[in-house]
């Protein structure tokens, strides 16, 4: 070695260059044989982190193998807590049992971001050097080190996809300053521990992913068939064991046609070449009836979507087959209901175009089906209402709710039919949810037949309104009249048969005081015609009042002797026309009839200045039938009504209500100056009195 030497350096050296070069030597060898060991370190940390079973066995593993060959003291691996908000001891390697305990007391610690040095890796994801534990004012744990005399420590943080998820912490008894080789060599192994656990992440995910997809695949709602571009069967779920009942060997490897009934198989193979031509997700058959076959032969509706599994060689496509018997049937009593429906009912959707309608909106609104499926429901809405009926269907498709339109005290809205006429409507919208989305179903209920009976009922109440008017009018008439007739028979008794009787009274007192034959004779001739005059007024008192001939003799005789005496007032004979005969009516038919005739002439007599009156009674078609003419002045019939109904001249209402009363019909014809025809029919197996 010393000849060495003076050969390098061309000349004797002295003891002391000597010493110092071999020194250099010597500790050039150590640091050669540190990287070596290093170096060893890593490969075996390396080669520990694959071996391990675990990420925590890794750890386990790494820890006694960095600080078991550099002779560091204590070795710990903190883990990210549950919640994430701290580091939790995880695992440990300890040289001694001073150590442990040192480590053992840091079990029940969580650290927070830059607490110690774990807790300041973890915050910056950066390596940490502490040349002086017992001195460090961080450290939560100075008091635990000098207890155990360590001096020196460092923290490595194991980084995935950016985030700490743990940190390696080793511990040492000796003092030294940073190593900077030593922590890029334990970077390097916490960056495959990285690694490592990210790929064990990427596996579980990839195992949960593939348990979950065999999950949802198993045991989806409806049966899921496999078949690749050979149209033969790969897999199959449970629901398609139970839809078709086959079970699963039976089924794998077999055609998927096997599955159709005979009739469509042909027809199937066909789409299935074409599908395989352009494999893409869509429903299979859109718009055509597609059946399932059972193993049992029986036939089922079915709906079945198609979707190509990407990356795989054998172009698989998963056949999604939904039971479609229930659905049908529920379809089947929808559009039942629907026809049933007593109100035209349209289904509409948001765009405002009509889905479905029943029988009877086509009859509403004189549209044949094919004319409103797919038109806007503005078709059937007022050209002046549309835009108001557009506004109103966005907003509530925008805000579903109950809408009642049309109703009573509110305002009135319309429907426009095919040929333009509108009609009154109520509408109610309701929303509906379907497998397409959201449906406004409009029920529509024709007014027209309520409204036309409104104003029928209106008609009708301003009638009996009328009527009660009049009713109160004739009853003040009655009254009026009665107390005129009452008025009258007190002053004809009074005035005519009282002054009769009083001088029948004095002649008698006379008589029985004259004792002469010839005064006597003169007296009683006297009394007897005042007698006979006195009996004629009774008599014609009577007749006014009632005549007997019509419960005597009937409506006939008591017509004749009435117009004959009518005539000789007028002045000219009345002519009367009957095929009455003997045969008599019912009571109050007969008393309609003379009332009525009775107070047609009156009129006659008092307003008409007619020249002729001709006064016709029939029966005919189980009616009797009465007409009086006349060719007098005439007068403005609804002017008489109305003074009519003011109180005024009353006669044209009575005879009309009498009539009314009989169950009869009457027509007053008359114009000024044309003359005047009044005609009644009556009823003759009416029984109301009149």
């Amino acid at each position: 070695m010393v000849d060495f030497l003076e050969r390098l350096f061309g000349t004797r050296s002295s003891e002391e260059e000597l010493r110092r070069a071999t020194d250099a030597l010597r500790e050039e060898g150590a640091e050669r044989q540190r990287a070596e060991q290093r170096l060893a370190l890593v490969h075996t940390a390396l080669h520990a982190v694959h071996d391990a079973s675990d990420f925590t066995a890794g750890l386990r593993s790494v820890l006694a193998c960095i600080c078991g060959t550099i002779g560091w003291t204590v070795g710990e691996a903190w883990m990210l807590a549950p919640d994430g908000t701290g580091l939790v001891l995880s695992e440990t390697w300890s040289a001694d049992e001073g150590a442990a305990a040192f480590s053992a007391a840091a079990r029940a610690m969580t650290l927070g971001p830059d607490e110690d040095l774990a807790g300041a890796a973890w915050q910056s994801r950066r390596a940490v050097w502490s040349a002086s534990l017992p001195t460090d004012p961080a450290s939560r744990r100075r008091d635990a080190a000098i207890e155990a005399g360590l001096q020196t420590a460092f923290a490595i943080p194991v980084v995935v996809e950016g985030e700490a998820i743990a940190v390696l912490q080793c511990f040492s008894r000796e003092r030294g300053a940073e190593d900077e080789q030593l922590m890029t060599l334990v970077s390097t192994v916490a960056a495959e521990l990285g690694s490592v656990m990210q790929r064990q992440r990427a596996e579980e995910a990839l195992r949960d992913s593939e348990g979950t997809l065999k999950s949802l695949f198993e045991y989806a709602p409806d049966a899921i068939v496999a078949v690749n571009r050979t149209g033969r069967i790969v897999q199959a779920n449970l629901q398609a064991e139970a839809m078709f009942g086959y079970n699963r060997d039976e089924l794998r490897g077999r055609s998927i046609e096997v599955l159709l009934p005979e009739r469509l198989r042909d027809q199937h193979r066909h789409h299935r070449s074409a599908f395989s031509h352009e494999p893409r997700r869509r429903p299979m058959g859109a718009g055509l009836r597609l059946f399932g076959l059972r193993k049992d032969g029986t036939e089922f509706p079915v709906d079945i979507t198609l979707t190509p599994v990407e990356d795989r060689a054998d172009g698989v496509v998963m056949a999604a087959v939904r039971d479609m018997t229930e659905r049908r049937e529920a379809q089947r009593r929808f559009r039942r209901l629907l026809e049933s429906a007593p109100d035209a009912m349209l289904l509409i959707g948001p765009d405002e175009r009509i889905v479905v309608v029943n029988g009877h909106a086509e009859r509403l609104f004189g549209y044949t089906r094919p004319e409103l499926l797919r038109q806007s429901m503005t078709l059937i809405v007022p050209p002046e209402l549309r835009d108001a009926a557009s506004r109103g269907l966005e907003a509530f498709f925008h805000e579903p709710r109950m809408i009642h339109l049309g109703v009573d005290g509110g305002p009135e809205i319309f429907g426009l039919r095919k040929d333009g006429r509108q009609l009154p409507i109520q509408l109610t919208i309701s929303a509906l949810d379907t497998e397409i989305g959201t449906l406004a179903i409009a029920v529509v209920r024709d007014l027209t037949e309520r409204k036309e009976a409104e104003q029928q009922r209106e008609l009708l109440y301003q009638e009996i309104r009328a009527s009660r008017e009049r009713l109160a009018g004739l009853s003040t008439r009655l009254l009026a009249a009665q107390e005129s007739e009452r008025r009258t028979i007190a002053r004809e008794l009074h005035d005519e048969i009282g002054q009769a009787l009083t001088a029948v009274s004095v002649n008698l007192q006379t008589l029985l005081a004259s004792s002469n034959v010839a005064e006597q004779a003169e007296i009683l001739d006297e009394s007897m015609t005042i007698t006979q005059q006195t009996l004629r007024q009774v008599r014609n008192l009577s007749l006014d009042l009632r005549p007997s001939l019509l419960d005597d003799l009937g409506l006939g005789a008591a017509l004749r002797w009435y117009l004959e005496r009518q005539g000789q007032r007028l002045g000219f004979a009345i002519s009367l026309d009957d095929n009455l005969g003997d045969v008599r009516y019912p009571a109050p038919i007969e008393t309609t009839c003379f009332r009525v005739a009775q107070e047609a002439i009156t009129n006659v007599v008092r307003h008409s200045n007619a020249q002729s009156v001709r006064v016709v009674v029939r029966r005919d078609a189980g009616e009797l039938h009465l007409v009086v003419e006349d060719d007098g002045s005439g007068f403005d019939v609804p002017a008489a009504r109305e003074r009519a109904s003011r109180g005024h001249s009353l006669g044209l209402l009575g005879m009309e209500e009498r009539v009314m009363l009989a169950g009869g019909r009457i027509e007053v014809v008359s114009r000024p100056g044309h003359g005047t025809r009044v005609a009644a029919h009556l009823p003759l197996g009416a029984a109301n009195p009149g």
